[in-house]
C-alpha cells in the first residue's frame, strides 16, 4: 500500500517563500550591510550567497536557543523580529549601510535569478515522487528527525528508547520549524519545498563563487 504525498498548493509555496525571506534573507541582508564592508574584497555577485549564509548563521542558533529555552514558536518569532527590527534601525541609521541595503533587491530580483528559480521549480516538479514509499530509507529517517525537532529540542533519538538525538539535523530543524509556523504538512515542506530551497542555494552559491574569480588569479 502506498502513502500518497500531499500536493503542493500555490499558497503553501508562497508562504514558504515569505518564511525564507523574513526568517533568513532579511536578517542576512541586514547583517551583511552592517558588518561586510565594501573593502572586504567581495564582488557584487557574491552578495546573495553571503546574505543567505549570514541569515542561516543568524536564525539557527537563535531559533534553537529559544526552543531549548522552552519558548513557543510564537515567542520565538517575537524574539526574532525584535532583533531584526534592531538591526534594521542601525542599518537605516548608517547612510552607507542604508544605501547598500536598498541596492540589494536588484541582485535578488533579476532576470537571471528568475531563470534560476524557473529551473529550480522544474527540478522540484521532476525529481519529487508522488508517494512516500518511493523515497530512500535514509530520507524517511531524516523526515523523522524533522518531526522530532518539530516537537521539541533537544530532539529525542528515535533509534533508541531514551537519549537525545546527536545527529546533525539543522536542515531538519528548519523544515520542522517552517511546517509548524506555516501549518504546512511536514512531508510537503521536507520533500518538496526544501528541495527547491536546496537547489536555489546551490545555484546562488555557485554563482557567488564564480563571481569572485579574477582572470590570472590562479597563475
Amino acid at each position: 500500500m502506498t502513502v500518497p504525498m500531499p500536493p503542493v498548493i500555490l499558497s503553501q509555496a508562497v508562504l514558504f517563500i515569505v518564511f525564507v525571506c523574513l526568517g533568513v534573507i532579511l536578517p542576512g541582508a541586514l547583517l551583511t550591510v552592517l558588518f561586510a564592508g565594501k573593502d572586504d574584497g567581495l564582488r557584487e555577485g557574491g552578495l546573495p550567497a553571503l546574505v543567505f549564509l549570514a541569515g542561516f548563521i543568524f536564525c539557527f542558533p537563535l531559533w534553537a536557543g529559544c526552543r531549548l529555552g522552552g519558548l513557543s514558536y510564537g515567542w520565538t518569532a517575537v524574539v526574532h523580529f525584535s532583533i531584526v527590527a534592531l538591526l534594521a534601525f542601525f542599518s537605516f541609521k548608517d547612510r552607507s549601510a542604508r544605501d547598500r541595503l536598498l541596492s540589494l533587491p536588484r541582485l535578488f530580483f533579476s532576470a537571471e535569478n528568475a531563470v534560476s528559480l524557473a529551473l529550480v521549480s522544474g527540478f522540484v516538479a521532476w525529481f519529487t515522487y508522488d508517494s512516500l514509499i518511493f523515497y530512500h530509507g535514509d530520507e524517511l529517517l531524516r523526515l523523522s528527525f524533522a518531526g522530532a525537532a518539530q516537537r521539541g529540542l533537544p530532539a529525542q533519538n528515535l533509534l533508541a528508547h531514551s537519549g537525545i538525538l546527536r545527529y546533525y539535523y539543522a536542515t531538519e530543524f528548519f523544515a520542522g520549524t517552517a511546517s509548524s509556523v506555516l501549518g504546512i504538512p511536514l512531508e510537503t515542506v521536507y520533500f518538496r519545498l526544501m528541495l527547491g530551497l536546496n537547489w536555489l542555494l546551490l545555484l546562488v552559491g555557485m554563482k557567488g563563487l564564480a563571481s569572485q574569480y579574477k582572470p590570472g588569479s590562479c597563475q
